[in-house]
């Protein structure tokens, strides 16, 4: 076949083919740049203290009272568990986006830094009491009662409070260092740092202080 002739036939496939080409070798690097920097957004989402003042909508507020009415204890009514959910969603920096997830999906959200430490560490799920019907804890039964934040004080905090030089999750979570794929980053708003003996005194986990955390969890957060 002459080539010529053959290459004026298919020349636009051929040019086509090329510029695929050219674009992948020139404006991939950037391309991957790009979807790296977007799947970092979640990296740390949930873990860095709110900025001071954060509150929630009445609305939200009452959509997560309605979503678990029916488990409250008798010694509970909406508006005292309102007071408790408040000091609840202020002690442990909750966002209001976690809590529409909560409401919609009965667990809370957990960002990938804190999913990918437990899947990369699993003796830290291991050395927790065991599931009400023996079987070892999971993740997924923590989401239940253990927001994000919950779950790195008590199972990664103390861990990585204790390395030199200390990660970026841990200054992220304690307020030193903005986390930097955050919008708070370019804000002007105070974030409140968390004390380091809030910390400290959650190092020790004895299945006696798992069940009284669990307890209250589940006293402000039933599932």
């Amino acid at each position: 076949m002459n080539i010529g002739k053959f290459f004026m036939k298919n020349m636009y496939i051929i040019l086509s083919i090329l510029v695929i080409i050219i674009f992948f070798y020139f404006i991939s690097p950037f391309s991957l740049g790009f979807i790296e920097s977007f799947t970092a957004v979640n990296e740390y989402k949930y873990l860095a203290p709110l900025p001071a003042g954060t509150t929630w909508s009445q609305d939200t507020i009452t959509q997560l009272i309605e979503k678990t009415k029916d488990k409250y204890s008798s010694k509970n009514n909406p508006e005292s568990m309102e007071d408790e959910i408040k000091k609840f969603i202020t002690t442990w920096n909750i966002t209001e986006e976690e809590g529409k997830y909560y409401i919609k999906n009965g667990t809370w959200p957990y960002d990938n830094y804190v999913l990918n430490y437990a899947k990369q560490n699993p003796d830290i799920l291991s050395r927790m009491p065991k599931q009400d019907d023996g079987s070892p804890q999971t993740v997924s039964n923590l989401s239940k009662n253990w927001t994000n934040r919950i779950f790195y004080s008590i199972l990664i905090g103390p861990i990585e409070s204790k390395q030199t030089p200390q990660p970026l999750s841990y200054q992220i979570f304690m307020g030193t260092v903005p986390d930097p794929s955050s919008s708070q980053n370019k804000t002007s708003e105070t974030i409140s740092p968390i004390t380091s003996s809030s910390l400290s005194s959650a190092s020790t986990l004895s299945e006696a202080n798992y069940n009284d955390l669990v307890g209250l969890c589940k006293n402000i957060m039933p599932v």
